[in-house]
């Protein structure tokens, strides 16, 4: 048996679809919605909770100077009015490396007080096979055609790298200290769902029963491919995953038995995360005994590991954390583009409207003046600088219902005014 690294290009898609409205600066600004309810009048620019939105309907979006804001009901239809040129934007796409273990404690264990070292016990038939291998692989392929994933783009390494078991051997681990082996990926990151079935085929494997853990050599590798990644599309957010069963141990492990001397992963994982671009590293333990991945996780900017148990459940647990990972990773950050010529963007003028692609009403993200007041108006946004704005950043709520649904809209309307998030 003998397999190549095959190449697969797909282009990429997001299912979200962001549209971004532009007023040129010669048009005068019509009147948006209506009344706002009774905390001030259309002069005024007060603020009424679930007041008369005007053409938006009840509950609808008022504007400042022409009625106020009504809170929490269905956008205006008058921010229609308020704006000329459509220009379209996305979210910045996911990009996800995963690094996987094919340890030979994925398949098996042996008696160490019977046999002196693992050839010997495959050889002696004493290997005590596990169904770990099979429950990973089988969560990340449920998660690789999961509908919630359309639209981000994954990529699949291992650590030692792939190599086809031939007939009599116990050892698969040649060039397992080569970083550039881990540098180039068995299946290419690519947008999914097309990519899943690449995924798959390479999944389709039973690893060497004698395989090491060299860890720090697959995860360098990982982040130098991701950092590639993330040069050759600077306007993605790009993320190493590192799935294991064990800790840091034996050679180019990076572990404190590492008579190779590579950097240990912590280390690897912080100069990763700090560099430029910054490349956060997420973990996933599958096993008992592995809290000290936490640190790598936490050197990595991801806080602390996933750990899921080896032993039962592991299949559903191990699609909890990617989906966990995916919903952290995501990112809720929409560049301003520039404006046509001619034109200028006032940044007092902006409104994020939500369209839930299940059919409910449109929902108007309020806008906060900065991220702490996100914990008292959740379902709002912010700039990134106030004072020379380039991003829209929405805060996690907001944030959280995007994320939650694939297949919405996200209207940016430029030429209203903002409507104000009014703290608690």
């Amino acid at each position: 048996m003998s397999r190549t690294k095959p190449r697969y290009a797909f282009a990429n898609r997001l299912a979200l679809s962001l549209s971004l409205l532009l007023v040129a600066p010669a048009l005068a600004i019509p009147a948006c919605g209506g009344e706002g309810g009774n905390a001030g009048s259309g002069n005024q620019g007060g603020s009424g909770n679930g007041g008369s939105g005007g053409t938006g309907g009840t509950g609808g979006i008022g504007f400042p100077g022409v009625g106020g804001s009504g809170n929490g009901g269905s956008s205006s239809s008058g921010i229609d009015a308020c704006v000329s040129t459509n220009k379209t934007a996305e979210l910045r796409p996911l990009d996800m490396y995963v690094m996987l273990d094919q340890s030979g404690s994925m398949v098996g264990y042996h008696d160490t007080s019977k046999y002196d070292d693992c050839t010997s016990a495959v050889e002696d038939g004493g290997l005590v096979s596990i169904p770990r291998w099979k429950d990973v692989t089988t969560a990340l392929n449920g998660f690789m055609k999961d509908p919630n994933s359309t639209g981000i783009n994954v990529g699949l390494g291992f650590f030692p790298p792939y190599q086809a078991p031939t007939p009599g051997q116990t050892k698969c681990q040649d060039n397992m200290c080569d970083i550039n082996e881990y540098a180039t990926p068995e299946v290419p990151i690519a947008a999914l769902p097309a990519n899943a079935t690449p995924i798959a085929e390479a999944l389709d494997f039973t690893p060497c029963p004698c395989n090491g853990t060299p860890m720090s050599a697959g995860l360098q590798g990982a982040v130098e491919y991701a950092k590639q990644r993330a040069a050759e599309n600077p306007d993605h957010v790009v993320v190493v995953v590192l799935a294991t069963d064990g800790e840091p141990k034996g050679d180019c492990s990076g572990g404190t038995d590492d008579d190779e001397d590579y950097t240990p992963p912590t280390q690897v994982a912080e100069d990763a995360f700090t560099g430029s671009p910054s490349i956060p590293v997420y973990v996933i333990g599958v096993g008992d005994l592995l809290s000290s991945l936490n640190a790598i996780a936490a050197a990595g900017g991801t806080n602390q590991a996933f750990l899921v148990d080896g032993n039962q459940g592991t299949t559903d647990a191990f699609i909890q954390a990617l989906n966990e990972i995916r919903g952290k990773a995501l990112s809720c950050e929409i560049a301003i583009p520039a404006p046509p010529p001619g034109e200028t963007l006032d940044p007092n003028l902006v409104n994020v409207v939500y369209k839930p692609s299940d059919g409910s009403p449109e929902v108007t993200f309020t806008k906060a003046a900065d991220a702490a007041v996100c914990a008292d108006v959740p379902g709002s946004w912010y700039y990134d600088d106030p004072a020379k704005p380039t991003q829209i950043i929405l805060c996690p709520e907001a944030c959280s219902k995007i994320k939650g649904d694939n297949s919405a809209q996200l209207n940016v309307a430029f030429g209203c005014e903002s409507v104000i998030a009014i703290p608690k």
